[in-house]
């Protein structure tokens, strides 16, 4: 069998050292999307990947137990005579942990792409060109579908959202919300209309600023009223600041969500699950191996990288994969509904810590 120089986890050192040099910029085979969605979750704001969690016996399924508790209302405490004659040899009221079960089973991979030996040998004697052609642009291609398949799982729970006005808007609806208008045929930001959604995230309790997710005229606001961006590892604090909200820029959410729709999410909220099968499997031979390589932009994200050589066609065949899913602290009880002993129900019932708007521009 023809064989390579292996030197680190099992494989040619030149793919690992590659991995720290793809990026390459304005080349059109390396040009890749802005992934919103991604950079939100990863953000250290919102807490990085969690990795609490368990494995089972097949190797694949992967579970994750959260507690979580339900906080109390002003409705079930006491006032004039109930207070008065309140004892406590009452009936007491239970409080319940409440518990959820995460299953981390979707799975993204590349299909297997093929390599002859002798154009392996070029990769691990330091070609470089080979390595941007082949292993650089399947990594940029499998970032962008996690991140369409990340903000289509954000967009799944979009809840209930409570309005500054003090209307109610339905578990999945975007609010139309004028962000641009038109002044002698120039867009103008409408900062009027956009702190209005700042108003409902602050009329729903939530604290800190809220993220919002994005394009098109969102994009345009943000530009317009000289606002930056926040899809960096470490947002601009004066930015920040001065927006009220972290925009990240997601290029493929009009053709997720729906034509400049955006999700406003709270930081702390969702949160990226992720499991690398290869962690537990130990075949390192001559002609298999199976390993965990980190990403070169998202040094958090680690893949499943495998190798198998065949000695039929003399050629090499290697696949990144991953197990990923997203988990929602905000559970459909997380806010109490008809709570029984007083009965009432919490106002924030079915908020998700997502929610859903349009970005119109006015004529």
């Amino acid at each position: 069998m023809a064989t390579f120089a292996y030197t680190i986890g099992g494989v040619c050192e030149k793919i690992h050292i590659a991995a720290k040099d793809y990026a390459k910029k304005n080349y059109a085979f390396n040009l890749g999307r802005q992934l919103g969605a991604l950079d939100f979750l990863l953000s250290p704001t919102n807490g990085g990947i969690k990795t609490e969690i368990s494995q089972n016996e097949d190797n694949k399924i992967v579970r994750a137990k959260v507690l979580y508790k339900q906080r109390s209302l002003p409705c079930q405490i006491l006032t004039g005579t109930a207070a008065q004659s309140a004892s406590i040899c009452d009936t007491a009221h239970e409080s319940a942990i409440k518990e959820a079960d995460v299953t981390i089973d979707d799975r993204i991979a590349m299909q297997p792409r093929k390599f002859t030996n002798s154009l392996m040998k070029q990769i691990c004697e330091g070609n470089q060109s080979v390595i941007d052609d082949f292993l650089s642009s399947d990594l940029r291609a499998m970032r962008e579908k996690l991140d369409e398949k990340l903000l289509a799982l954000m967009a799944a729970g979009v809840g209930v959202k409570k309005r500054q006005d003090g209307s109610t808007v339905a578990t999945g609806t975007y609010t139309d919300e004028n962000l641009l208008s038109t002044s002698t045929g120039q867009p103008i930001p409408l900062t009027g209309n956009y702190n209005k959604i700042l108003m409902d995230y602050s009329n729903m309790q939530f604290s800190g600023t809220p993220a919002l997710i994005g394009q098109g005229n969102l994009q345009q606001y943000f530009t317009l009223a000289g606002l930056a961006c926040c899809n960096s590892a470490t947002p601009y604090s004066d930015a920040l600041s001065k927006a009220g909200a972290a925009f990240y820029l997601d290029q493929a959410a009009n053709s997720i969500l729906g034509a400049n729709r955006f999700v406003m999410a709270a930081f702390g909220a969702s949160h990226l699950m992720w499991f690398n099968e290869n962690s537990g499997i130990k075949i390192n031979d001559d002609h298999m191996k199976n390993m965990v390589v980190p990403d070169p932009v998202y040094p958090q994200l680690k893949w499943d990288l495998d190798f198998h050589y065949d000695d039929c066609t003399k050629t090499w065949t290697y696949m990144y994969s991953a197990y990923f899913d997203i988990f929602n602290v905000f559970q459909a009880d997380s806010f109490a509904q008809n709570d029984p002993t007083p009965a009432c129900d919490d106002e924030l019932y079915g908020v998700t810590g997502l929610w859903g708007y349009r970005a119109q521009s006015a004529s």
